[in-house]
């Protein structure tokens, strides 16, 4: 139906040829179903090729955006790690502060009694200005770790010097604080963080036991080693 010297027929899968000689008009066909197969397929695996291709930037994008937020991420968590240390340290001396404050201004109590308040009103005053300052040389540094100074201890004195400040505020809650502490126990560590220990220990006793309990300090040796424990 056509005139022209080439064409397909893609309805029968044929390519054809025509052409005029001295002996006539003579038209050649030849089977293009291979080539429509061998087309098909390519164009097949182009797109199989294009989707995993797209895939794979995808994950990629993904990976190299997790790797370059994770210091981000990092230090945010750091970030809202200090802010709950922070406040969870400086609760507890302002805590023994404001009790032994309430109490130094009751007229229930003598001047030795008062006197003892203010002493410990001092004490946890300069603790927290301690914590404040090491608080502020952590937020510097760029690994957000400190050093730690490790000296002999006498854990026994530093114990009873810990219990002291909160039995006002035991006091004031109903709770009964008692101490047992064996003398002369000393171990190699920090003292301001051993310190810091026991008073997280006394102030989480305080805030969580059962009205009128009782809480108990007790240290002791076990061996070549010793056992602090506030129940």
């Amino acid at each position: 139906e056509s005139d022209a010297p080439i064409g397909v027929l893609p309805e029968y899968g044929l390519r054809y040829c025509r052409s005029v000689t001295p002996f006539g008009e003579r038209i050649v066909f030849a089977d293009m179903s291979s080539e429509q197969a061998m087309l098909s397929h390519l164009l097949q695996t182009c797109a199989v090729i294009a989707v995993l291709c797209f895939a794979a930037f995808l994950l990629i994008s993904w990976l190299l955006a997790r790797w370059a937020v994770q210091p981000v991420e990092k230090a945010w968590q750091q970030q809202r790690q200090f802010v709950a240390d922070a406040s969870h340290e400086l609760k507890t001396p302002l805590t023994v502060i404001m009790t032994n404050a309430e109490l130094l201004n009751s007229p229930d109590f003598d001047q030795a009694h008062r006197s003892q308040f203010a002493a410990h009103i001092l004490t946890m005053s300069r603790q927290m200005r301690q914590l404040i300052e090491e608080m502020l040389d952590l937020a510097r540094t760029d690994n957000g770790q400190g050093t730690l100074v490790f000296s002999p201890v006498d854990l026994s004195r530093l114990v009873n010097d810990a219990v002291l400040p909160f039995k006002p505020v035991f006091f004031e809650r109903g709770l009964t604080l008692t101490a047992d502490i064996q003398e002369h126990i000393t171990v190699s560590g920090s003292q301001q963080h051993l310190r810091q220990i026991t008073d997280i220990l006394l102030d989480n006793a305080q805030k969580y036991s059962s009205p009128a309990g009782e809480v108990t300090v007790q240290l002791t040796r076990q061996g070549g080693r010793c056992r602090l424990s506030v129940s």
